[in-house]
């Protein structure tokens, strides 16, 4: 069941797209949205070195950088709230101070999808290293994750999920069936990268785990990598949303993530959701 949205709003080339999948979504689930805007001052204070006598100029650009940030996640709410109130979908503003990532971490505690831009909210100045905060927030917990990108489709009826059988595949398509945010949108799975037998019984058992559910499901085989094929393959079977599960191993070095994953994230022209 899904009740509450947690959204994150940085006024960013997303915001039209993200506002209209927002308020369908809530509509068709009769769900609130939070609206989630994090500043942190403390890091936007963070300019380099100061040269001599340039202290003023220092401490002006530092609020212009805040003040910007602040005017442009302001008038992304005032275009949400405007949108939910026409739709009549509940809504509540958050606004904080802090690490964006821990308090949209927190803030997830009490939400059941979280909705951000493919790329935008991070590189709006609202996060430092903003090309790996996606996998941040899901190592954190924070999952699933709707990633919208600039283009909004007209409507959303199926979804086309990357499956070759392992756990976090698996998770994606579940949670893709289970929550349902587009009603009863299709289920198209596709095995990238010359999938073998045991992948395509996986597939096999995966087409009787989505019809239980009742819901239309499609399969397809590529022999060719993810990052090459996943656009393509939408763009082939009619799909307007891409389902992604995310796998990372523990190394010496840290958590790393499957690099695949992160050239999904960059180069994608449609939403993406993502699992861990």
């Amino acid at each position: 069941m899904l009740k509450r949205i947690l959204v994150g709003v940085a006024g960013t080339a997303s915001t039209a797209a993200k506002i209209a999948m927002t308020v369908d979504i809530a509509r068709r689930h009769d769900a609130t949205v939070s609206l989630l805007s994090v500043i942190d001052r403390e890091r936007l204070a963070r300019i380099g070195p100061v040269p001599m006598g340039g202290a003023h100029y220092a401490k002006s650009m530092r609020d212009d950088r805040v003040l910007t940030i602040v005017a442009n996640a302001d008038a992304a709410i005032e275009r949400f709230i405007a949108a939910c109130r026409e739709a009549g979908v509940g809504y509540e503003v958050v606004r904080e101070h802090g690490a964006p990532l821990d308090v949209l971490a927190g803030a997830w505690r009490t939400h059941d999808l979280c909705i951000l831009g493919l790329r935008g909210w991070f590189t709006a100045g609202v996060v430092a290293e903003p090309e790996d905060a996606l996998f941040r927030l899901l190592r954190q917990g924070v999952r699933p994750i709707l990633a919208v990108s600039e283009q909004e489709p007209a409507t959303v009826s199926k979804i086309l999920v990357a499956y070759d059988g392992s756990p976090e595949a698996a998770k994606a398509m579940k949670r893709s069936v289970q929550m349902r945010l587009w009603g009863d949108a299709s289920i198209h799975l596709t095995a990238f990268d010359a999938p073998d037998g045991a992948t395509r019984k996986a597939l096999d058992e995966a087409i009787r785990y989505v019809n239980a559910h009742g819901l239309t499901v499609e399969v397809s085989t590529s022999d060719r990598p993810l990052t090459d094929a996943f656009e393509s393959e939408a763009d082939r079977v009619g799909a307007e949303v891409l389902g992604l599960g995310i796998r990372y191993r523990a190394s010496l070095l840290g958590n790393r993530f499957d690099a695949r994953a992160a050239t999904v994230v960059r180069t994608a022209n449609r939403p993406v959701f993502l699992s861990h």
